[in-house]
């Protein structure tokens, strides 16, 4: 794409190549625009439904602060979407800035969300910290997938209800299509989707699922884990370990996308018990899968799930392994969760969000 031509452009670096949550929502996003667009990167890469435009060097800070919004100024370019959480500080000539902010998990304190295991999740913590607030004063239009974080946004940083669109995320097309599998025939485990990050409450969530073996110690039910890098599964192991469930709680490696599918269409209960979330994308995943769905009640979660999960206090043990019970064990009491959820994850179809995606951009780019 000729630079005089380039109007709108995204930063691109954790939407191409291999890409998640934010990745996934920032490719749909763009891909509603019916005016060209193109993917800023700071590595060479290629993709098969943009164009990509590289320029380095690849350190995070450097290149959101100076090279991005350089390289927008030098090309003329009208819009600049930043897509997680973050852009430039300083104000863009003659460029409007869509901030899209997925959640406010980083301005916790560490007094109520200590530091992750994680050296690049601190480090990206105390970068958004300081960078946030800047860019929210910068920002021409700010996008959210929430009406939980909408609120935040408007009562923690005083920011104008009609400077914020909610546009939430979806899931593809391919999850609502799979044949589920009836209640009875799925298998005595319970999925967990969460990273190792403190706010996931991945701690506590096998501490429950140790009092629930424990009080059903004649039912063998497994507990299985999506999402822990490898590197932290030893941490995790040893707390299973310590607290009798060594052999009930099972770490997965990375899955592919059917693999994943497979474990939530095969799940007795999915279990999702994090302390904060923007959104929670996992729930949608189970919800079209047919998975009946215990969930925390904070933050955004009770929004996306509505009444397709059965709520629990995820900072208490005893409230999140009774609710495992009864869901793994009440058979009718799963089933009307299960049909909650039909209804419940077609409010995020992707049809239904790309609708919402389009007026967005129509209004944004009169």
């Amino acid at each position: 794409m000729e630079n005089n031509k380039l109007k709108i452009a995204f930063d691109a670096r954790w939407t191409v190549g291999s890409y998640r949550g934010m990745g996934k929502f920032a490719r749909f996003f763009m891909k509603a625009s019916s005016s060209p667009f193109v993917g800023l990167c700071s590595k060479e890469v290629h993709d098969d439904e943009f164009p990509v435009v590289f320029r380095g060097p690849s350190f995070f800070p450097y290149w959101e602060q100076k090279i991005l919004p350089d390289y927008v100024e030098e090309s003329g370019v009208k819009v600049l979407v930043c897509p997680y959480n973050t852009g430039p500080i300083r104000a863009l000539k003659n460029c409007q800035l869509i901030l899209v902010v997925h959640d406010l998990i980083f301005m916790e304190p560490l007094s109520v969300l200590p530091p992750s295991v994680s050296i690049y999740q601190n480090l990206g913590r105390i970068y958004r910290r300081w960078v946030l607030p800047k860019v929210l004063k910068r920002a021409d239009k700010i996008v959210t997938v929430s009406e939980y974080t909408r609120k935040k946004l408007i009562n923690s940083y005083h920011i104008p209800s009609e400077n914020i669109t909610v546009l939430p995320n979806t899931i593809d097309k391919e999850w609502f299509d799979s044949e589920k599998v009836d209640l009875k025939n799925r298998k005595k485990y319970v999925l967990c989707v969460a990273g190792e990050a403190p706010s996931k409450n991945l701690a506590r969530a096998i501490e429950a699922f140790s009092l629930f073996s424990k009080d059903n110690h004649e039912q063998k039910v497994i507990l299985k884990i999506a999402g822990v890098a490898p590197q932290y599964h030893k941490k995790f192991y040893k707390l299973a370990s310590a607290v009798g469930v060594s052999e009930s709680v099972e770490l997965l490696e990375r899955k592919s996308n059917d693999e994943l599918k497979k474990l939530y269409l095969e799940c007795r209960v999915f279990f999702f018990p994090s302390l904060f979330e923007g959104f929670g994308i996992p729930l949608l995943e189970a919800m079209a899968s047919g998975a009946p769905v215990v969930c925390s009640n904070r933050t955004a979660v009770p929004e996306v799930a509505g009444e397709a999960g059965l709520l629990v206090d995820p900072l208490s043990i005893s409230d999140m392994a009774e609710a495992l019970s009864q869901v793994m064990f009440d058979d009718d009491y799963s089933e009307k969760l299960i049909r909650a959820g039909e209804s419940q994850v077609c409010l995020y179809h992707p049809d239904n969000v790309n609708s919402k995606m389009k007026s967005f951009w129509k209004e944004t780019l009169l």
